[in-house]
């Protein structure tokens, strides 16, 4: 669980940052994750004015609180207005949010359902752009060993072989020493680039090469 609390803290943080973007998207899960992050902390907030006696039972405010509140207006309205985007409606929209129960209703329903799954006049999906950073920041997969029966590692690692008794020979070689099979294939039938006559694949496209037998 300790993943899932820091996910939520670091989109907290994201949108902290961007308290004065309204353009662009957000994604359901940056929405809910500050607003119960925001949440959480101003009942902190709140149990720490009563506690050091500082709360006013008539606004129902406390002073921290209240300090805290204004230094996440900005945030909360840019990710409100974004959510919006999310779904296709403009920002004027959050305006209707206003109107007691029918208004929070409806916000609420609309900050829950999934945003647009195709870029739309707001910007791209967000929660395309975020898959294909995770993607892009995942390690290149190296070639595996000859054993794995890739055949471009066998063309890096083991040169050619000989495709009757599957000995090792040379680039240079027209047949093979060892059965004296001799080797036909000039060009690979997938890319259609010219390929040695004993190759059993092909160097450019990794291609198994059927080779004549004469």
């Amino acid at each position: 669980m300790a993943w899932f609390f820091a996910l939520i803290f670091e989109f907290y943080i994201h949108t902290l940052k961007r308290f004065v973007d309204f353009d662009g998207r957000s994604r359901r899960l940056e929405f809910w994750a500050f607003t119960i992050t925001n949440m959480i902390v101003g009942s902190i907030f709140l149990a720490f004015d009563h506690l050091v006696g500082t709360y006013d039972p008539e606004t129902p405010m406390g002073l921290f609180n209240s300090i805290y509140a204004l230094l996440v207006f900005l945030p909360s309205l840019s990710v409100s207005v974004r959510r919006l985007h999310d779904v296709g409606y403009s920002g004027w929209m959050l305006l209707f949010a206003l109107i007691p129960i029918v208004g929070w209703i409806w916000f609420i329903i609309t900050a829950a359902t999934e945003g647009q799954g195709y870029s739309n006049k707001y910007g791209p999906n967000p929660k395309k752009r975020a898959e294909n950073k995770t993607q892009s920041q995942q390690p290149e997969q190296k070639p595996e060993a000859m054993e794995s029966g890739n055949p471009l590692s066998l063309k890096k690692h083991q040169g050619f072989q000989c495709r009757k008794c599957n000995k090792n020979v040379s680039p240079d070689d027209s047949f093979c020493w060892n059965c004296g099979n001799e080797f036909r294939a000039p060009v690979c039938p997938n890319c259609k680039s010219q390929v040695s006559k004993r190759a059993n694949y092909c160097s450019e496209c990794g291609e198994k090469l059927m080779i004549q037998e004469m």
